[in-house]
Formats: structure tokens, C-alpha cells, sequence
């Protein structure tokens, strides 16, 4: 994966060496190909164009690594959820829609740990899993997978959020269109609970806003999806619209990943 990275970074095209390394790949045993490593080559090979321009569109070798994922014990996945991700946002991005490997990584998603599941995790999940389609051209629409993560991040102590966390959350579930309205609520009671002064000297100082600790991206992000989910008339989501609105913050509404 690195070496077909490297041609494709560098626009070398190279169609014998590309079909070369895709037929080394699928001689390899399954077990000596790990979750990340599946990513990674789907990711790779999906970029890969011959000389004429074209995507080489290596059936072959995406139909291997999704048969090795396939053939993995669901608890194994769930021990990874991050790999997880990664493997739907390279199918995802690589345009291969199957839909079998999607539902279960699915089940993988949502057997995983909670307390394995970082804040980030939980956000690149929804995300990558957004991207899925079924073959038909339709999303998958997985809103067990949806309602799993976003029970997980409502049970979740206001002191385990950072400021990004918050922003990539929310953005999640918003580009995702999955409007949960206790969700986004949470995340804007969050954002301005997580933007106070650390103490009561720093608001008589030269501190310009309530949400002090994030950044204009960050609220700008915050503020759309907050918004987009229809709570705009909650007091939390005007605070949070006031405060993206500040000098620097209008370059990062739309939702934009972090």
C-alpha cells in the first residue's frame, strides 16, 4: 500500500507494476492482512489510474480484502472500531458499494466497548458510515448504528468532551442527517459549558466571548449543525450562533470536517 501510494503521490503511472503488487496482495494469506492494512490498500489502489487516465478499478483485489473482513470474528472488529471506519471510508470513497461488509461492520460499530470508543472514534464512525451507499445508488441509512453512538455520547460526562470533540460530533451527526434533537442539544449545552473562563477572574479580564476556548472553526461548525438539526430556537443554540458569528468564525460555516 505504501509503495502504490508512493506512485500515485509522485503521478507515476505505472499499470504492470500496480497489477503486480494488486496480484502479491491477494496471494497473501488473510491473517497476515490486518484491519488497517485493508484500509490502507483499499484506500491506495482506489487512486490508482493507468496511463490513459482511467481508474484501474481493481475488482479483484476489493472483492479479497472485503471476503477477509467478512471472515473475521464480529468480536475481533469490535476490538477495533477505528479500523473499522477506515475500512468503510476506503470502500466508501472507492465507490463500492457492499452492502453486505457495510452491515457488518455495522454490527462490529455497535458491539464495540463504549469504553473503547474514543470521542474521535465515535465522530469518523458516523462519519465514514454517512458515506455509505447500498448498490442501488441509496444510503444505507444504518440509524441503529446512528442511535447506538449517539446514546453512548448522551451518557458521557461533560468533563470527557474537548471543544474539537464537540465540533466533530456535532458535525457528524449533522452531515450525516441524522437530526437527533437531545444530541444536538447536549452538544450545545457542552460547547458552552466547555467555552467558560477557568475561573471568575478571567470574565472581568480581556476575555471577548463565553466560548473563549474554541475556535471560530470549531463554533462555526457547531453553530450550522445545531441549526441544521432545528433546535435554533433554543437559548444554547443562540448563544452558539452569537458566538460564530465574531470576526474569523464565517470562513468555517457549512459544516466543513475538522
Amino acid at each position: 500500500s505504501a509503495l502504490a501510494r508512493s506512485y500515485v503521490q509522485a503521478g507515476i503511472w505505472d499499470e504492470k507494476l500496480f497489477r503486480s503488487l494488486s496480484g502479491a496482495v491477494r496471494q497473501l494469506p488473510g491473517e497476515a492482512i490486518n484491519f488497517k492494512d485493508i484500509a490502507e490498500l483499499v484506500n491506495a489502489f482506489h487512486k490508482i489510474q493507468t496511463r490513459s487516465g482511467s481508474r484501474l478499478r481493481d475488482g479483484a483485489l476489493f472483492m479479497r480484502m472485503s471476503a477477509i473482513v467478512k471472515s473475521r470474528e464480529l468480536s475481533a472488529l469490535a476490538a477495533e472500531p477505528r479500523a473499522v471506519a477506515n475500512i468503510v471510508n476506503a470502500y466508501a470513497k472507492a465507490q463500492i458499494w457492499d452492502e453486505q461488509l457495510f452491515r457488518r461492520l455495522s454490527r462490529a460499530a455497535r458491539m464495540a466497548d463504549p469504553k473503547r470508543l474514543s470521542d474521535s472514534d465515535i465522530a469518523v464512525i458516523v462519519a465514514s458510515f454517512a458515506k455509505a451507499q447500498s448498490r442501488h445508488g441509496a444510503r444505507l441509512r444504518d440509524g441503529a448504528l446512528f442511535r447506538r453512538m449517539s446514546l453512548i455520547v448522551q451518557s458521557r460526562k461533560a468533563s470527557e468532551f474537548s471543544p474539537r470533540s464537540v465540533a466533530n460530533i456535532a458535525a457528524a451527526f449533522a452531515h450525516a442527517g441524522v437530526w437527533d434533537r437531545a444530541l444536538f442539544w447536549r452538544m450545545s449545552r457542552l460547547a458552552l459549558r466547555l467555552g467558560r473562563p477557568p475561573s471568575p477572574f478571567a470574565q472581568l479580564s480581556s476575555v471577548p466571548s463565553p466560548l473563549v476556548n474554541f475556535k471560530h472553526q470549531e463554533l462555526a461548525s457547531i453553530a450550522w449543525a445545531v441549526a441544521k438539526a432545528g433546535v435554533e430556537g433554543a437559548q444554547a443554540a443562540k448563544g452558539l450562533a452569537g458566538a460564530a458569528a465574531l470576526p474569523g468564525a464565517a470562513g468555517g460555516v457549512g459544516g466543513a470536517w475538522l
